[in-house]
């Protein structure tokens, strides 16, 4: 089963900030209850230990925290929190003010206004009074996830499958192949094209990864009825050039899918083909205009 990545946040999340900042001490400052909360003791949110226990067994989960500044010993209070209600934890601890940098599948979150929104993967906004937003919600969202958007089942099948017939293939030379079995041969080279896309910034948001494997697909069965025998026997390295030959057709197969697929404004393929073209130096730039919401 494929892990997702998730970062959970700890105030408002699974440590009960708010029931703690009601109750202000003496002298404290109005409206900065960060400055003067005790987050040792914080309570802990109900349906934290029974919804991190489930992710934990099966994803990767990290927590990710932003601490004040201005009080170093929050740092060392969180730290200890956490080692007292998630132990299997306390290694996983990452201090940020910037959620936008973590890299993963999943942020579970209560605020906006720490690069949640920009997160490039998938953001749950967190409300334990809300019931489309708590613990039993958000579980809800992730399982979701795991069998829809990242078809997780689709996919272990899928690498079944694919391993049962590259068993099957006999060991002879590639021109000796029928059409279906050189297909089934070059399978992994469009799941290894497919993950490329699948984490580079023009695909994030726009196809799965089983969507750019379909996608790959096509292009490979179009490239094996192109395939030009002549030109592959006359090369020093005939498999070096027969997959260079039909990378360049999954490529292109897979970049089109995304181009049809992204925002609802579609520009022509040759006037997309001129960007890259013309940005091909600047990468970022590219990435940019794609991933736009202008676009």
């Amino acid at each position: 089963m494929k892990k997702l990545r998730i970062y959970v946040d700890m105030d408002g999340v699974i440590a009960d900030f708010d029931k703690a900042s009601k109750h202000p001490p003496i002298g404290s400052k109005k409206g900065r209850p960060d400055l003067w909360v005790d987050y040792l003791y914080l309570d802990i949110i109900p349906g934290a230990e029974e919804a991190l226990s489930y992710l934990n067994e099966h994803h990767e989960v990290f927590i990710a925290s932003t601490p004040p500044w201005s009080r170093i010993q929050v740092w060392a209070d969180k730290r200890a929190w956490l080692e007292q209600w998630f132990p299997d934890l306390k290694r996983k601890l990452i201090f940020t003010h910037r959620k936008d940098l973590l890299i993963g599948d999943v942020l579970i979150d209560d605020s906006n206004y720490r690069g949640q929104p920009d997160f490039q993967g998938d953001w749950f906004w967190f409300n334990k009074d809300w019931p489309s937003k708590n613990w039993k919600a958000c579980l809800k969202f992730i399982k979701k996830l795991e069998n829809e958007k990242y078809n997780i089942q689709n996919y272990i099948r899928y690498k079944n499958d694919m391993s049962s017939v590259l068993s099957r293939l006999p060991d002879i030379d590639y021109e000796e192949y029928s059409r279906d079995q050189l297909i089934e041969r070059f399978l992994p080279l469009v799941e290894n094209l497919a993950r490329k896309f699948a984490t580079s910034q023009q695909a994030i948001g726009v196809m799965t990864i089983n969507d750019l494997i379909q996608e790959g697909f096509y292009g490979l069965c179009a490239g094996v009825d192109r395939v030009n025998w002549e030109t592959i026997n006359e090369a020093k390295d005939k498999e070096k050039t027969l997959k260079s030959f039909l990378s360049k057709r999954i490529k292109g197969a897979i970049r089109r899918g995304i181009d049809s697929n992204r925002g609802s404004m579609r520009i022509p393929e040759h006037k997309l083909n001129e960007i890259r073209k013309d940005f091909g130096e600047d990468k970022k730039t590219v990435e940019l205009f794609l991933t736009s919401s202008v676009y």
